[in-house]
């Protein structure tokens, strides 16, 4: 019989965290909607560049339904990489003590659920709002710095569940 080892049980448990916050964040973006929505719409408008940026005459959305539709496209791949990373920690959790190939088999599900979260991250947040929509020029309306920690913190996540 196998016993669980440091490396499975940092894997759960980073799988399970992931799992949470990314679910919470989804779950928040609903019960606090305004909030982010505003961010988001702020962001997409382009209202806070430097004067000399005329990137924003061709980029900026400023229809309520676009902004909605992409807000609420956020939300989903936030609840859905959420119960998705949380159903592969599930899991992870249940077959904790399987061999190594059964274990490692597992991890599907979970570094699916963290790798949409490094989509979310990099691709969402730091391309499209980033450079797209220069949200780095804004005072204001920047998440620049949590998106890069996130990114980073889920790619380093996707890192260590690839380890067998």
């Amino acid at each position: 019989m196998l016993t669980l080892d440091s490396t499975r049980l940092v894997q759960i448990m980073i799988t399970l965290l992931a799992g949470c916050y990314l679910l919470l964040v989804g779950i928040n973006n609903i019960l606090d909607y305004d909030v982010n929505f505003e961010f988001t719409k702020q962001v997409m408008g382009m209202h806070t560049l430097f004067e000399s940026n005329d990137l924003d005459n061709g980029r900026r959305i400023s229809q309520i339904w676009l902004v909605h539709i992409f807000y609420n496209s956020i939300i989903t791949v936030e609840i859905s990489s959420g119960l998705l990373t949380l159903k592969g920690g599930w899991h992870l959790v249940r077959y904790r003590k399987s061999e190594p190939a059964i274990f490692n088999e597992q991890k599907r599900l979970a570094i699916s659920g963290v790798l949409l979260g490094l989509v979310l991250w990099t691709g969402g947040f730091l391309i499209i709002a980033g450079e797209w929509f220069q949200m780095w020029q804004s005072e204001v309306w920047n998440a620049q710095g949590t998106a890069f920690n996130l990114a980073i913190l889920y790619g380093v996540f996707i890192l260590i569940l690839l380890k067998e």
